[in-house]
C-alpha cells in the first residue's frame, strides 16, 4: 500500500527500501526520529551480516597465508569493500548498472534465482572429489569405514545424478 500510495512501481525491487520509507517518514510527524532509527538498525543488521560473512575468507587468509588476524581482516575487508563498492553505488548518482539493471537488483537476481543452491553443490562435488578418501575417513575418527566412505561416495556422486535428473527433465 505504500508504494501505490507515494506512486512508486511496484516491481522497483530492493530500492523500495531507499524510496518507499523516507517517502512514507517523510509524512509523519516523528517521521525524521523515526528514520534515522530505522536506517541505523538496516546498518546494523548490514554489517553485523558482513561481520559473519567475513570470517570466512579472513580465516582462510590466516590460516593460508601465516599472517596475523589484523593483516586477515584488513585483507578481507579491502576485497569485500571493492566488490560490494558496485552494489552500494547501484542506486546513487553514479547509476552502476550490470546489463539493464542496476548492478545491486542484477546480482540479487542472480542469486535469487538457484546459483546460490547450484554453487553449494558444485563447491561440495568438487571438495568430496578432490580430498583424498582416506582423508574423509579420518576425519570421522571412527574404527568403522563406512561412515565416511558411504559420505564421500554420495557427497561425489549426488550432483551428478542431480544433473542427469534436470538434463532428462528438459525433454
Amino acid at each position: 500500500p505504500i508504494i501505490f500510495a507515494f506512486g512508486i512501481p511496484a516491481d522497483t525491487g530492493s530500492e523500495l527500501s531507499f524510496t518507499a520509507f523516507p517517502s512514507l517518514l517523510g509524512e509523519l510527524a516523528a517521521g525524521r526520529l523515526i528514520g534515522i532509527g530505522l536506517f541505523s538498525l538496516l546498518f546494523l543488521a548490514a554489517f553485523t551480516s558482513c561481520y559473519g560473512g567475513m570470517m570466512i575468507p579472513m580465516t582462510a587468509f590466516r590460516f593460508e597465508f601465516g599472517i596475523s588476524r589484523t593483516k586477515a581482516a584488513l585483507i578481507a575487508i579491502g576485497i569485500t569493500s571493492a566488490i560490494g563498492l558496485p552494489s552500494a553505488l547501484s542506486f546513487t548518482s553514479a547509476e552502476v548498472h550490470l546489463g539493464t539493471r542496476p548492478f545491486l537488483e542484477q546480482i540479487d537476481y542472480l542469486t535469487g534465482s538457484g546459483i546460490v543452491l547450484v554453487a553449494g553443490i558444485v563447491a561440495a562435488a568438487l571438495v568430496a572429489w578432490l580430498v583424498p578418501l582416506k582423508r574423509w575417513v579420518n576425519a570421522f575418527e571412527s574404527d568403522a569405514k563406512w561412515p565416511g566412505t558411504a559420505v564421500v561416495l554420495i557427497a561425489r556422486w549426488l550432483p551428478i545424478a542431480a544433473i542427469a535428473i534436470y538434463l532428462v527433465s528438459l525433454f
